[in-house]
């Protein structure tokens, strides 16, 4: 008995939490930043509403040395973040779903820190990238273009680019953990991951550039 009523009291706590937090939080909409000063100790709550599936990230910009932490519309916590983009700011990237809401928690790295920052929401679309594909664009702007690969099998996965267009990759796991990152390794100015994938796992693989123009980027799978 004593257990249920543990167990009933937990979630109702968990509950209560999400509520108030929902209700205190500031909209952040997608494309858009806003600018805010932090006090010693506080923390400030942010929500964003997703349009549909893809990529969410949510970062900070300025001075003042940040913490972010990332929960879903129930409260229970997905990630968190420090010195994501730089030596102060904070970054989450987060796989989100149409229609569902997203929640952070922002404060300072240690409660003695205040400041004015920024904080802005970005979303970017994901495209499938299959064993032995391709896929050829032109990025435009200094934007990130991100893939999802799902392992049909187990082996090493190779993802490389292709072209006259100075590139870099990331590699993530299906919770968005870093995992391999490549710079020229395929020659400049095209890149070569080489990781080991599992059968049935999500990987994000995330093209950077230096220069705006073409590219090719491409997966094996032995």
């Amino acid at each position: 008995m004593k257990i249920k009523i543990f167990c009933f009291i937990t979630g109702l706590m968990l509950i209560l939490c999400g509520s108030v937090f929902a209700q205190n939080a500031q909209e952040l909409r997608i494309g858009s930043s806003l600018s805010g000063n932090i006090a010693a100790g506080q923390e400030i709550w942010y929500g964003v509403a997703a349009a549909q599936d893809g990529l969410l990230v949510v970062q900070t910009t300025g001075d003042t040395d940040t913490f972010l932490e990332a929960y879903d519309a129930g409260g229970n916590f997905i990630s968190e973040n420090d010195d994501g983009p730089n030596e102060y700011n904070a970054s989450l990237i987060l796989s989100v779903k149409h229609g569902n809401n997203y929640f952070f928690r922002l404060t300072g790295y240690d409660e003695s820190i205040s400041g004015p920052y920024k904080i802005s929401a970005s979303y970017f679309a994901l495209t499938q990238l299959n064993a032995g594909g391709s896929h050829s664009g032109n990025i435009t702007d200094w934007d990130y273009k991100y893939f999802i690969f799902t392992a049909p099998r187990n082996g090493s996965l190779t993802i490389e680019t292709s072209g006259s267009t100075d590139t870099y990759l990331c590699l993530y796991d299906e919770n968005l953990e870093f995992l391999d990152y490549d710079d020229d390794g395929a020659e400049f100015p095209n890149d070569r991951i080489v990781h080991q994938v599992t059968s049935g796992k999500t990987y994000y693989i995330e093209l950077g550039v230096y220069e705006l123009g073409p590219y090719t980027i491409s997966a094996r799978l032995q």
